[in-house]
């Protein structure tokens, strides 16, 4: 609990025009590579993850790296349902899949 004192508030900011007032918050890492997988920019998501599994606190990591695997998941099955990716999931598949047997027997079976 005395981390939760100790951080630093997410910055609010509010915009005013003479009709409207809007409260804008940033976004976070989760929320923005959810966004881009929505949108399947895969590998944008990726890199914001894989960022975000190497430069956070081990909280974050694992939150970040839960969420890789989850992008790389739906990015490995987009690949897969066309046959004119094929190649390109075979190539993938080491960044993907990033080294875990439970992962590459998942995928294989």
């Amino acid at each position: 609990q005395e981390d939760a004192f100790r951080r630093t508030p997410t910055p609010t900011y509010y915009l005013i025009s003479p009709k409207d007032v809007v409260k804008a918050t940033p976004r976070t890492f989760e929320e923005r590579a959810r966004w881009l997988a929505s949108r399947r920019k895969y590998e944008l998501a990726l890199e914001i993850c894989e960022a975000e599994c190497a430069s956070s606190t081990s909280a974050s990591a694992s939150v970040a790296a839960a969420l890789l695997r989850e992008i790389a998941a739906e990015y490995l099955t987009e690949l897969l349902s066309e046959e004119k990716t094929l190649a390109k999931a075979a190539s993938a598949c080491p960044r993907l899949l990033r080294g875990s047997a439970e992962e590459w027997v998942k995928w294989i079976d």
